[in-house]
């Protein structure tokens, strides 16, 4: 302020401690960083099923591009399981998502890949549900392997049943 004469007679200032807001930023950036650069799917989509977020991995996994589905309907682009659809709208409605759950999701080429998903919803400040973040591990080939094997077991099962022979297995000292 000054005393009209040019010379100043006061000095205000104001000052905000912003250490909180650059530490919340800071953290923000960080947790960022770990899901775009983690080997599992990261997504994040609102209330209304529209994708938010997704991490390079998932990307990689599905063939797409961001720009691509970014904005986009989630159930529209990958998952057209009208079941997983109606229980991710009535867990919205109810702000309560199973935290694990195992869905099929479609690549840019069509192919099925089975996700076990780990699931959290996401609140603003007031506490008002706006979507969910999820980690999804690829468990396509895992699931695989497994019916293969089940159905070997199954075979080689039927094939001793149905012997014409007697098959009897022996410990090693007879």
């Amino acid at each position: 302020v000054t005393d009209g004469t040019g010379g100043a007679t006061c000095i205000r200032t104001v000052t905000t401690d912003a250490t909180e807001a650059r530490e919340a930023i800071a953290a923000a950036e960080r947790f960022r960083e770990t899901l775009e650069n983690v080997s599992l799917i990261a997504v994040a989509v609102d209330v209304d099923g529209v994708l938010t977020f997704a991490n390079d991995f998932f990307f990689e996994l599905t063939g797409w591009k961001r720009e691509e589905v970014i904005g986009r309907d989630w159930f529209e682009n990958f998952d057209d399981d009208e079941a997983v659809k109606a229980d991710f709208f009535d867990c919205m409605a109810r702000s309560d998502i199973r935290p694990n759950f195992e869905s099929d999701i479609r690549t840019r080429t069509g192919e099925k890949r089975t996700i076990r998903w780990n699931s959290t919803i996401q609140r603003d400040c007031g506490g008002a549900t706006i979507g969910i973040i999820t980690i999804g591990e690829d468990i396509t080939e895992r699931r695989r392997a497994h019916e293969a094997l089940a159905e070997r077991e199954e075979h080689f099962r039927s094939l001793i049943e149905h012997a014409a022979d007697v098959i009897c297995v022996l410990t090693p000292d007879g």
